[in-house]
């Protein structure tokens, strides 16, 4: 009997076991507020092949996907989690699970009579 070895790839690995590659990480980037509050900002941003939350310019937490479609999990807070909300297939807010504290942020929708960029 014959034994094939394969050098070990961990990306390619990796990708195998990826549950949100095949979706863009794009539809999850963004601003999400409590109560659409400018005082309660945070970010989900793409950091290279995954997600990061930015809570309130005081930390970066970088994300990983479990295998729940809309649910991730920080790197070093597996307990904790970031579910993503969706209404007609969009991703429309997120609730942050931190131990016993649970938040629900919608995304950010700025005050449609606030000026444009382009308006000033």
């Amino acid at each position: 009997m014959s034994h094939l070895f394969l050098k070990p790839d961990a990306a390619a690995f990796g990708r195998l076991f990826s549950p949100t590659k095949a979706r863009g990480l794009e539809e999850f980037t963004g601003l999400y507020a409590r109560d659409n509050r400018v005082d309660s900002l945070g970010a989900i941003m793409r950091l290279d092949d995954t997600l990061a939350f930015e809570m309130g310019g005081r930390m970066v937490i970088r994300l990983r996907p479990t295998n729940e479609a809309d649910r991730w999990v920080p790197e070093r807070a597996s307990n904790d989690s970031v579910t993503f909300r969706r209404e007609d297939g969009r991703v429309t807010g997120l609730t942050l699970r931190r131990g016993e504290r649970i938040d629900v942020a919608v995304r950010f929708r700025p005050d449609a009579s606030l000026p444009t960029v382009d308006e000033n």
